[in-house]
């Protein structure tokens, strides 16, 4: 039987709005102004993670490679502020903290998207 990756695209998808939850209550830098700012936050980083982001790293792939993967995370934090400046109401206070919520997305997403297969 053909598998196709779309149990693991809805997985990473939903995992992020859940990650938006989270974040925004485990991390201090990381504020919203109510619960549907947080949603839409969740819903715009799971969709630029399921659709945007592997093309990004597709393209971004050499630049990978010389930075040993920190273009990778340069990338993910790239996308957390794009979604801050796109949403009205959620605020990442500083880039330390961009970096810890991309890292906390990034954990929670693979696992996720293991489990997807």
């Amino acid at each position: 039987m053909r598998k196709t990756g779309f149990g693991r695209a809805s997985a990473v998808f939903f995992s992020c709005i859940l990650c938006a939850f989270a974040a925004e209550r485990l991390l201090p830098g990381v504020v919203s102004r109510d619960y549907s700012a947080t949603l839409l936050c969740g819903a715009m980083l799971g969709c630029v993670y399921v659709a945007v982001r592997p093309v990004l790293r597709l393209a971004t792939g050499p630049i990978g490679c010389l930075t040993m993967g920190l273009g990778s995370v340069a990338l993910d934090v790239g996308i957390l502020y794009l979604c801050q400046r796109a949403i009205d109401g959620f605020t990442i206070q500083s880039p330390v903290w961009a970096l810890a919520m991309s890292l906390f997305v990034n954990l929670i997403c693979a696992i996720a998207g293991g489990f997807g297969k």
